[in-house]
């Protein structure tokens, strides 16, 4: 699989912003595509946090 992904640009917003931003989404693909047929909430899935993101 191969994804390239763009949030914004520099002049939208911080690239720390869009990083995290990013990170969350790219790392939820696991939980939404385990998850039961339906509509889900942010609320229905684990916290994703990156992996060592305080290592």
């Amino acid at each position: 699989m191969h994804c390239d992904l763009k949030v914004g640009g520099p002049d939208t917003g911080s690239i720390d912003g869009m990083l995290a931003t990013t990170m969350r989404i790219v790392n939820a693909i696991p939980a939404v595509s385990a998850a039961a047929p339906g509509l889900l909430s942010s609320l229905d899935l684990p916290l994703t946090l990156p992996p060592n993101a305080f290592a």
